[in-house]
């Protein structure tokens, strides 16, 4: 399946019916959606890191996609793949072994949508019961 992508910094172009958002875009509309801290009072490192954390994340729950810089084809990366490297630069790269491997990371508009509703979900205070039942093998309190 190949999906082009428009210029570099650009939104990403549809393929096969899929709107794609640039993932350093992604990433900072679900640091507001999910955090209470405002991404932009923090240093450009920091903010960097929260970037690549919430990559990350999303990339738990939905594909993230490259882009090919000499083709301009969107692919997507592989679960085995994100698992052994790591999201630098802001989302903007995805190393593997200290070397840049990808770099145009993008994700589906769907994708983005579906990933921030569980992600959101996950952060609710009601995702976890503030009564838990002990488990059967735990000494009473």
């Amino acid at each position: 399946m190949e999906m082009r992508q428009e210029g570099a910094g650009n939104r990403p172009a549809a393929a096969n019916g899929q709107e794609f958002l640039p993932l350093c875009v992604a990433c900072a509309k679900a640091q507001r959606a999910l955090s209470s801290k405002p991404l932009g009072a923090a240093d450009d490192e920091s903010r960097q890191t929260v970037l690549d954390s919430v990559a990350y994340a999303l990339a738990m729950v939905a594909p993230i996609y490259a882009t090919d810089p000499l083709t301009n084809v969107v692919f997507p990366i592989s679960e085995a793949e994100i698992l052994r490297g790591a999201f630098k630069g802001g989302a903007t790269q995805f190393a593997r072994d200290g070397v840049v491997r990808y770099t145009g990371l993008c994700l589906g508009i769907g994708d983005f949508e579906d990933a921030l509703r569980v992600l959101n979900a996950a952060a609710k205070p009601h995702a976890v019961d503030p009564n838990p039942r002990p488990r059967p093998d735990e000494p009473k309190a």
